[in-house]
């Protein structure tokens, strides 16, 4: 064979083989592509699912801290926000229920202090004894306000550690 035909054929060979190296570098290109667009579209449904859990194990928590009171002997507070009412349960015992004014972000808080006039919550929320001519039904700017004899039933009842739940 010739020189010039060996050199001929071999720059053919290279040239094909160059066509076949450049084809599939360009379907690996693709390849990755499309790998990143369903990694990305992995990560977004995979954060959507992690959103949603985080979402339903706080409901649960919340279902969970409502139905508390009840599946316990130990005397509680409720503050039902919507309602105005304050509630002295035990158990799924209602005990007293007063009429209250209140603007307070929902929670468990435990009693702090209970002295003659004041119940304590662990966030500063005061429950105060108003004298003869108080009116519990005027929101007070500290705390609630209750009647002499409605604080009597609490403080009668209720021990520092119990716990008040507000929903």
């Amino acid at each position: 064979m010739t020189r010039p035909l060996a050199l001929g054929i071999l720059a053919l060979v290279l040239g094909a083989a160059g066509g076949v190296a450049w084809r599939q570098a360009e379907s690996l290109r693709a390849e990755v592509d499309r790998l990143e667009e369903t990694r990305a579209d992995f990560a977004l449904e995979r954060s959507a699912a992690e959103a949603a859990l985080r979402a339903e194990q706080i409901r649960l928590a919340l279902e969970r801290a409502r139905e508390a009171p009840f599946t316990s002997a130990a005397p509680y507070l409720e503050l039902i926000l919507e309602d105005g009412r304050l509630l002295l349960g035990r158990g799924e015992a209602r005990l007293r229920e007063v009429a209250v004014a209140v603007e307070l972000a929902p929670g468990i808080r435990a009693i702090e202090r209970i002295d003659r006039e004041t119940i304590v919550l662990a966030d500063g929320m005061t429950l105060r004894r108003v004298g003869i001519d108080g009116d519990p039904a005027t929101p007070a700017s500290d705390g609630i306000l209750l009647r002499r004899a409605d604080f009597a039933a609490l403080t009668a009842v209720l021990r520092v550690g119990d716990l008040a739940y507000v929903h």
